[in-house]
């Protein structure tokens, strides 16, 4: 199944980054006339409120989709790495008042911080990406930081530091790679949440703003024609759905596979 989860990862990578030649008509593209036409030989998904294709506007709305997912984590992860590891190696002071800012962070219910600085910042593409990493990054710290505790007591370690190595090479040359499987698999996972909160955000009015199309705001606009225009809500639902799906899929197999103890018990 994380084979299967890998494999529709790189179609949809592949599709977004081909979109422009897979899409038959201007996403931005309307026309009146041809407004909520059901699914045909002409428009493959229907068009929209608009006349705008739905297909043309659900490849350019992966690309937005999946550059939020994949930027948003990758803040998120160099946050989590850089706290972890200091928290983990110096230990003490230094931990104590990392992991209770970390504590404090869990607090919050994150989809609201998250809406409520949207709501204040504004709703543009680079914002919900930078405002989505710096809310996520707790479980990464945590992760990272349960891994520098068990490995900066290992002998390669006390080598280094009996060498006179500076402490900022043995965090990142030979504690760090070491300490990285678990965040590879919290990486898989955070993608498909981080995509999820972008089309929730979108879906409320808070995310990515028209004409741009995302499948979370392909999404919110056909709620108002749910009965009338069924396709409009039913496609990219199933997009986000099997893109979260594989992602979550892929994220399960890497933990069976990094994680010896549970790949002994299958």
């Amino acid at each position: 199944m994380a084979v299967g989860g890998l494999a529709l990862i790189v179609v949809i990578f592949l599709i977004a980054g081909f979109a422009s030649l897979l899409a038959p008509y201007d996403p931005g593209k309307t026309e009146v006339s041809m407004k909520l036409k059901p699914p045909s030989s002409a428009h493959y998904l229907g068009t929209d409120q608009l006349g705008r294709d739905v297909f043309s506007r659900m490849l350019y709305g992966s690309r937005i989709s999946l550059s939020v997912g994949f930027v948003a984590v990758g803040i998120s992860i160099f946050i989590g790495i850089l706290v972890g590891a200091i928290a983990g190696y110096y230990g003490r002071w230094v931990d104590s008042i990392l992991m209770r800012f970390v504590d404090t962070m869990l607090c919050f219910p994150s989809f609201f911080l998250i809406l409520t600085i949207v709501a204040l910042l504004g709703p543009q593409i680079i914002n919900i990406m930078i405002i989505i990493g710096v809310t996520s990054w707790m479980g990464t710290a945590r992760f990272v930081r349960a891994e520098f505790l068990s490995l900066k007591e290992r002998d390669y370690v006390q080598a280094a530091r009996a060498l006179g190595v500076k402490d900022r090479r043995i965090i990142f040359r030979h504690i760090l790679p070491n300490a990285l499987a678990p965040v590879f698999v919290s990486a898989t996972l955070k993608v498909a949440s981080a995509i999820l909160i972008e089309a929730g955000l979108s879906f409320l009015g808070f995310g990515v703003q028209p004409p741009a199309p995302s499948w979370g705001n392909i999404l919110t606009e056909g709620r108002t024609y749910i009965f009338d225009a069924w396709w409009l809500t039913v496609f990219p639902g199933l997009a986000i759905l099997i893109t979260v799906l594989s992602f979550n899929l892929l994220g399960d197999g890497l933990r069976d596979a990094l994680d010896p103890r549970l790949r002994g018990k299958r």
